[in-house]
């Protein structure tokens, strides 16, 4: 079935890479069978694109390894974790920001489209086939999903808040109160 029986090293890192290029999303089923030197490596096999210095080219969303704030072709980008730049698909560059944003999308479970930094938190489009997760570093005050406010549930979940989105191809935007949140 396999030229091996464990995948490991070029062979896993080629299986992975011919999935994510067939498969919107490759899920991995293992028991204790991916080995420790392989970790580091896998995320790269299943990249969608290519980063040459500090452009960032993708036919899919990706995440670009990044520490501190980031902006994306020139402007603040709030859709980072401190470990990781989220982007939407196409053509872009990456610089070292001055400051971070008042507020960041650590993550989403979507097709992130767009986001941009408002002066009072921040805005992203998306595009799910399911209700969407956004986790956020801070509470929103307000959310507006299509321009309209809505009450959506927010949780607290450890160090983040997760917000629900509804399926299908949104704008959310997220206004937050002016105080930074605490340890920023």
């Amino acid at each position: 079935m396999y030229p091996t029986r464990q995948q490991t090293g070029a062979e896993l890192f080629q299986l992975t890479h011919l999935a994510s290029g067939a498969f919107e999303r490759v899920a991995l089923y293992f028991e204790n069978s991916i080995l420790p030197p392989d970790w580091a490596l896998l995320p790269g096999s299943i990249a969608p694109g290519r980063v040459v210095g500090n452009r960032v080219e993708s036919p899919k969303p990706t995440g670009v390894a990044w520490k501190g704030a980031a902006l994306v072709d020139g402007k603040p980008w709030p859709v980072q974790d401190g470990e990781v730049v989220w982007l939407p698909a196409g053509k872009h560059t990456l610089s070292q920001a001055p400051a971070a944003p008042t507020a960041r999308l650590l993550d989403l479970n979507a097709q992130l489209m767009g986001a941009s930094v408002t002066p009072d938190g921040m805005e992203f489009s998306y595009r799910s086939q399911a209700g969407a997760l956004a986790r956020l570093d801070r509470q929103p005050e307000e959310v507006l999903v299509d321009q309209k406010a809505v009450l959506l549930p927010v949780e607290q979940a450890g160090d983040a808040w997760v917000l629900r989105l509804p399926r299908g191809a949104h704008s959310a935007r997220m206004r937050f109160s002016s105080a930074k949140p605490p340890g920023s």
